[in-house]
């Protein structure tokens, strides 16, 4: 197998670059952005993308007369341990991406291939009569599996995207594309639960408590959505501050429940926030902002276990930033989720270019995504996740004309 990387000014750069110098069987193992150079004046440097492609034969040089060649026996071609080292020094992680590479040739093989049913409904599909004209779709599926994962999506959830996608290998590379991308985003789409406030199903009241790890914005999203049912639902309100870590957050929330006329109230036990709520049955929704907890500090969650347990009409809002890493975000909620949680807000989405996390922990957990927030301006910056605006972040570094 020859493994090598490749740096562009875009994907399209990249892939052209792949294909001229690997053919086009070559398979795009993993894509990344990053930047060159430190800038002008202490700046950030060009914007470029890498591509790490590989294929299971060394290319042959069409300028080289192979019948010239003396033969060589087959013991030439073993693969010895400087080999081996050779591969590892260039990528360390490659016995995954070996497997990632068995899928990833599936899927592309199942993408230009009829299925059986297809051939036998006259549907739109690839077949033998067009095999040849397949090249725009190889062009779109490549071009977009490595979009994709450029993002973020993990190679395993694109790989399923894209399987068994029946096109016809004659149509021109743009109509592949968009039809391709409409494939996409209908079957990832489908595999996401999107949650809402449906006020004659909700407890009476319902109560809301927003959890999750430092720093993701949990107070600043109760008070937007404070703001949002009181100001513009017309709901009676109460806020809860369960943080006695941070005064300057009870405080914060505090001053807004001032502002918006609401009842608030500091607890610093989870008895005291079971009384808290029975205090406020008149209401039509109680928020509960709470102290940022890592997930990986065992007394930590416990504590916050016993708030989440302390009323029975407690339901948890996770609160994720959407700057955070994929491997991250499992992990959270891996750990948070075993918590009565209801459904996850992801936070800083205006911090953030690439959501492929989003997608692949949202897909992976099925978790209820209610609200994305995207700014500190209260109570404006706070949206509804809606099917168009996951659409919208999924597809919003495509470049035009792709």
């Amino acid at each position: 197998m020859k493994i090598k990387r490749y740096e562009a000014r875009d994907i399209n750069a990249a892939v052209q670059m792949v294909k001229s110098e690997l053919g086009p069987e070559a398979i795009i193992l993993s894509t990344k952005r990053l930047r060159k150079g430190n800038g002008l004046l202490g700046g950030t440097g060009k914007s470029m993308v890498e591509v790490v492609a590989a294929i299971d034969y060394e290319p042959r040089d069409p300028m080289v007369n192979t019948a010239s060649l003396p033969e060589k026996r087959s013991a030439d071609y073993l693969p010895g341990p400087i080999n081996h080292q050779l591969i590892n020094s260039q990528l360390p992680e490659v016995s995954a991406l070996r497997a990632e590479v068995a899928g990833l040739k599936r899927m592309i093989q199942r993408a230009v291939e009829p299925r059986p049913e297809m051939r036998r409904g006259g549907q739109a599909g690839l077949s033998a009569g067009t095999a040849q004209a397949s090249g725009p779709l190889n062009q779109a599926v490549d071009t977009l599996t490595a979009y994709l994962e450029s993002i973020g999506l993990e190679s395993a959830l694109v790989c399923s995207l894209l399987e068994g996608a029946g096109l016809d290998g004659r149509a021109d590379p743009a109509e592949s594309s968009a039809r391709l991308r409409d494939i996409i985003t209908g079957r990832l789409l489908d595999q996401i639960v999107l949650g809402r406030w449906d006020e004659e199903k909700a407890n009476h009241p319902c109560v809301w408590a927003f959890i999750g790890p430092t720093g993701v914005g949990k107070t600043t999203t109760c008070a937007k959505l404070a703001a949002h049912f009181a100001l513009k639902e017309k709901k009676r309100v109460a806020l809860i501050s369960a943080d006695n870590y941070r005064i300057a957050a009870s405080e914060q929330l505090k001053t807004y429940a001032h502002i918006l006329g609401v009842p608030f109230t500091a607890v610093f036990k989870d008895q005291d926030l079971s009384r808290a709520i029975n205090r406020n049955q008149d209401k039509d929704i109680i928020l509960i902002d709470t102290a940022g907890r890592s997930p990986h500090h065992e007394e930590h969650m416990q504590e916050m276990a016993r708030y989440i347990y302390a009323h029975p009409a407690i339901e948890g809002q996770l609160v994720v930033s959407a700057t955070t890493q994929n491997g991250v975000i499992e992990d959270i909620l891996t750990k948070y989720l075993a918590l009565s949680v209801k459904g996850c807000i992801f936070s800083k989405i205006d911090e953030s270019r690439f959501y492929g996390p989003i997608f692949n922990q949202a897909v992976r957990f099925k978790a209820p995504v209610f609200y994305f927030t995207t700014g500190q301006r209260v109570p404006e910056d706070i949206e509804t996740a809606t099917r168009k605006r996951l659409i919208d972040l999924l597809w919003s570094e495509l470049r035009e004309g792709v």
